[in-house]
């Protein structure tokens, strides 16, 4: 069975999609299966010493999109993973005008859309949704593959009932994993003098990073810092010294094993974002024995309200938890080790064969139906 991936595995490419494709990739192992994927640099070296993977290099500069399209078409049994790029949708149209019809299961790992989108998405849910904005062209593209798909794999139960509800009776849900041989407890610098709020994502608007400003004057006996590059952090870091904040940074991106040493150096995680799917510095934070404070909008399963963190609807709840928190050691020790146990089921060595077996179980239903249609 050969099985087409359309996604890059470039070892210097941080893109949580390229993480998960890659994890996976490097774990493919069910005899008579081969994997197709691409690279455009160096690929990661896990995935291009599994001997069920085939990796293909990308033409240079702006022919690899069109090299993209032509990777769709080769011969295989199916289409797992297409990407949401505005190559993705011509790729699959053109399989369907020549008629070789494989299975194509995508994934849904968040939400993006409109106004428009996010009424209906909050109807559906009960309670406030956001998405992640963008344009009606790009919510075009998103929407054909959801709709093209024969099947999408959710990220988490949440995402899995807006799928069905937006796309249709096609839908299943399966963890995405992190790490943890990177991304966990051991070594954890004991606690300092002063508290250290940490936060990790695209400096962007979206990822609501300004909220640091007003977290570092309401706190100033705790250190804030928020790791990650982004359109906004030179002006965030201009407007911290403009408001005399000292106990604030934004010192840029880290590699991964930095990001894990800072981690285990924090004491509270914040993700003041309301639009995500499963953020993987979530994730990678309560692996890493942090107590963490997210949304509720997204309904992420990483974070349990009073088991391992704290679950907020608004701005003013999320300061009176963090107080709460950067008062009391104890409940900060208490939360962090249960989150610490909880990552233990999201290692990808335990994630990653689910997914595979759930894959090509899904391949074999999808094309045994498209037989019987055809007959």
């Amino acid at each position: 069975m050969r099985i087409v991936v359309p996604r890059l595995v470039d070892a210097a490419n941080v893109n949580a999609q390229v993480l998960n494709a890659r994890s996976l990739l490097a774990r493919f192992r069910r005899p008579g299966c081969e994997w197709h994927c691409v690279r455009y640099g160096k690929p990661d070296p896990a995935v291009a010493a599994n001997p069920a993977v085939r990796v293909t290099r990308l033409a240079p500069w702006r022919a690899w999109a069109w090299h993209m399209m032509l990777f769709y078409q080769r011969s295989a049994d199916a289409i797992f993973y297409p990407g949401v790029e505005w190559f993705d949708p011509i790729a699959l149209k053109w399989r369907d005008r020549t008629r070789r019809h494989i299975p194509v299961i995508a994934t849904l790992e968040g939400l993006v859309g409109d106004r428009v989108r996010e009424d209906k998405a909050s109807r559906i849910a009960g309670h406030a949704v956001f998405c992640q904005q963008v344009s009606a062209e790009r919510l075009g593209w998103f929407d054909y593959i959801l709709h093209r798909a024969d099947h999408i794999i959710a990220i988490s139960p949440f995402l899995a009932n807006m799928a069905r509800e937006l796309y249709g009776d096609k839908c299943s849900a399966l963890p995405m994993g992190i790490d943890v041989a990177m991304f966990s407890p051991a070594g954890r610098a004991k606690p300092g003098p002063a508290v250290k709020v940490l936060s990790v994502g695209n400096v962007r608007a979206h990822k609501r990073p300004q909220l640091f400003l007003t977290l570092a004057r309401r706190f100033p006996d705790a250190q804030f810092r928020w790791i990650g590059e982004g359109d906004q952090r030179g002006a965030l870091i201009a407007e911290a010294t403009r408001r005399g904040l000292p106990n604030l940074h934004f010192p840029g991106a880290l590699t991964r094993a930095g990001l894990a040493e800072e981690l285990r150096t924090a004491d509270v995680f914040v993700m003041p974002s309301r639009a995500e799917g499963v953020p993987k510095s979530v994730q990678e934070a309560v692996a890493c024995g942090v107590p963490c404070i997210v949304y509720g909008t997204y309904e992420t399963p990483s974070v349990v309200d009073g088991e391992n963190g704290c679950v907020v609807w608004s701005d003013d709840e999320l300061e009176r938890r963090l107080a709460d928190l950067l008062s009391n050691a104890v409940l900060r020790e208490r939360l962090g080790r249960r989150g610490g146990e909880m990552a233990a089921a999201w290692d990808w060595d335990v994630v990653a064969p689910q997914w595979e077996r759930h894959l090509l179980e899904i391949i074999e239903r999808v094309t045994v139906a498209k037989r019987s249609l055809r007959s």
